[in-house]
């Protein structure tokens, strides 16, 4: 792996076949820390034969509703990862090649309080929602297949929710994939074997998969469900 791998890739046609790149950013908030048990996702994924990123973050904690930004129409930037729409500013920014990530966001989503609620009619409680994360990594990144890999890492900075700024730290990782093929799972701090009901969870469709997002006591997942 080299630093070449973290750069934007030329897309691959094959007849019948979408092509995607994506990253996807996960961080668990354990119970002990002062904001409380919480997970921040976000994946961003771009369709260039189309021209449009879908977009979704998610922030899910113990003892309030999830909440959502989602957008599946966000135009493609000509570089980088800067998306700009109506309602939406997110940036996503690499500091040192295959080490430290910055990623910014400002939005309004919606606070749902029935996790499957973005699949029939998507009414929510509309909700402030941003960050100024940081990951830096703590192992180099492995590959998972051909053309995704991932990398364990700490997650820092601030969180915007509507209680106000908030300090939040804990395991992150992130996982960087392009081709035909979705990642079906991304996971950090809990093993699947030990899975449990979930404090918090909610389903989000997006232009290349159905989603569900997954807050547990000890770690924090989005897994493909659907195509």
């Amino acid at each position: 792996m080299t630093p070449l791998d973290e750069q934007r890739h030329d897309p691959v046609t094959h007849p019948g076949r979408r092509w995607f790149e994506g990253h996807r950013f996960e961080l668990f908030v354990p119970a002990a820390h002062e904001y409380g048990l919480a997970s921040v996702s976000l994946s961003i994924v771009a369709e260039p034969a189309v021209g449009q990123v879908s977009f979704v973050a998610v922030l899910l904690r113990s003892g309030t509703d999830p909440v959502v930004v989602a957008d599946d129409e966000v135009p493609l930037p000509d570089r980088g990862w800067e998306l700009r729409t109506s309602g939406l500013w997110a940036d996503h920014i690499c500091e040192a090649p295959l080490d430290h990530w910055s990623y910014g966001l400002e939005a309004f989503g919606l606070s749902l309080d029935d996790p499957e609620a973005l699949l029939g009619r998507a009414l929510g409680n509309r909700a402030p929602l941003g960050w100024e994360l940081e990951f830096e990594a703590s192992e180099a990144a492995q590959w998972e297949s051909a053309g995704h890999y991932r990398q364990i890492g700490i997650g820092h900075g601030l969180l915007l929710d509507g209680g106000g700024q908030h300090e939040v730290e804990g395991a992150a990782v992130r996982t960087h994939w392009w081709g035909h093929d979705v990642p079906p799972l991304v996971m950090v701090g809990l093993a699947p074997v030990d899975w449990p009901e979930p404090v918090s969870n909610v389903t989000v469709p997006s232009r290349e998969a159905v989603w569900r997002y997954a807050l547990w006591g000890a770690g924090a997942s989005s897994s493909w469900i659907d195509s």
